[in-house]
């Protein structure tokens, strides 16, 4: 079944793209006793007992914060190998008057911030959850759902929050 057999989870995640499994695994270093539920609706690419979902052929702009995160997670050192720094930013609207520059100052040793490829970023993040659930007894679980079938458990959920 979807729920452990007590039904409780100490956290109860709903997407297990970038942002949900990175959360989670924040979670578990910062809590290591938490039991932590991932939900998805999307289709989930499993690797052993945990699944994240699919990878991103896109780039994906990282500030330095995320960069940092990422470095806490254990992560950064596989990222970096194909990491382009964000050197300046061009913002504008096409048809529009006024215009947004943000250039990097001589001064900082950091760029603004990196590209990664969204790939490397989900699988790096598929295998951090993978040793999770080899090295300790499954502490992040995700789950692939239906939403429609199971709309009364979510809205369980949602009222609970």
């Amino acid at each position: 079944g979807l729920m452990r057999r007590d039904n409780a989870f100490d956290v109860v995640i709903v997407g297990a793209g970038l942002v949900g499994v990175s959360f989670a695994l924040m979670l578990i270093k910062k809590e290591p006793n938490l039991s932590i539920l991932v939900l998805e609706s999307n289709k989930l690419i499993s690797t052993g007992k945990t699944a994240v979902t699919d990878s991103d052929p896109r780039g994906i702009a990282l500030s330095k914060d995320s960069k940092n995160i990422f470095y806490t997670l254990g992560l950064w050192a596989a990222l970096e190998k194909s990491a382009e720094p964000i050197e300046s930013i061009h913002v504008s609207d096409k048809g529009h008057l006024g215009i947004t520059r943000l250039n990097r100052s001589p001064d900082d040793k950091d760029p603004l911030g990196y590209v990664v490829e969204g790939g490397l970023l989900s699988e790096s993040l598929r295998k951090e959850v993978a040793g999770l659930a080899i090295s300790g007894a499954e502490k992040i679980l995700t789950r692939e759902i239906n939403t429609a079938d199971h709309k009364e458990m979510l809205d369980k959920l949602a009222n609970k929050l």
